[in-house]
């Protein structure tokens, strides 16, 4: 009797004569910041799979990711008062404007349930996210706040 092979979609894991494997075992993650977040860990996928392609960064509690980006670096003009920005070098803002541009196309990977995207919200609060002082774009703030954990 032959082993059952294939994908199970809804679950994100497939089937292999070895049994079921999770998103983090068909990538061969690395982790590259535990506990980032309370609970969460930031891994880089080594390798492509079907969710979770190569050098692509996940952010998992448990298995598979939670969600999933191409990593455009730290935010260029971050910490920056507001009038050393607007007259920074047309070289950097090019640069700043670049990285806005990327994030803005990260957003959509971080669209989820509602309760994955509160506790995501609510975690990245517990850590120093502060609306009302770094405004309402949550992923723009935890893609600079990974950044500046990956460096320390």
């Amino acid at each position: 009797m032959k082993e059952p092979t294939g994908k199970n979609l809804i679950l994100n894991v497939e089937k292999t004569k070895r049994g079921v494997m999770c998103l983090q075992c068909l990538t061969d993650a690395v982790i590259l910041k535990e506990e980032i977040l309370p609970g969460y860990h930031l891994m880089k996928a080594m390798k492509d799979a079907e969710g979770w392609k190569k050098d692509q960064f996940g952010l998992i509690r448990q298995n598979d990711p939670d969600f999933v980006w191409d990593n455009p670096g730290p935010e260029p003009c971050a910490g920056m008062p507001d009038e050393e920005i607007n007259n920074c070098p047309e070289e950097k803002w090019d640069r700043q404007t670049e990285w806005q541009k990327k994030v803005e196309q990260i957003e959509k990977n971080f669209i989820s349930d509602p309760m994955t995207c509160y506790e995501f919200v609510a975690t990245c609060m517990a850590v120093g996210y502060d609306p009302k002082k770094d405004g309402f774009n949550v992923v723009m703030w935890f893609i600079h706040y990974c950044a500046e954990k990956i460096e320390k």
